[in-house]
């Protein structure tokens, strides 16, 4: 996998901003994930997203990502191909996302887990 994969450790803000202007899609294989935050920036940044499905990731990614078994490295390798082939497709997962990670606000964030602590002390 070395000509297509490059293992990096840390990266710093402006570094993770330049990868996603430059990638063609963001794939996240995991079996679990706590918030999946970089779904969310992804997304944001108008990057086709694709997810393994688990319910994580399904409630931040939406309708706007698309998902494949984690378990499957074929289900990975033909989502990857789908969006490599259709531009028509890139562009429109690419707005949906921005949509969907509008949708998270720190606000909204505020809000409601400040809601879930005065249902707690209630």
């Amino acid at each position: 996998m070395a000509p297509w994969v490059e293992l990096r450790g840390w990266v710093d803000d402006s570094e993770v901003a330049h990868l996603y202007s430059v990638a063609t899609a963001l794939a996240i294989p995991s079996f679990a994930e706590g918030f999946s935050l970089p779904t969310l920036e992804a997304m944001g940044a108008g990057l086709p997203t694709l997810l393994s499905d688990i319910d994580v990731h399904r409630y931040v990614g939406g309708d706007a990502a698309r998902y494949f078994d984690p378990a499957s490295d074929r289900s990975l390798a033909e989502l990857l191909a789908a969006v490599l082939a259709d531009p028509e497709l890139v562009a429109a997962m690419s707005s949906a996302g921005r949509a969907r990670a509008a949708e998270f606000t720190w606000a909204r964030t505020a809000e409601e887990t400040r809601a879930v602590f005065e249902g707690a002390l209630a």
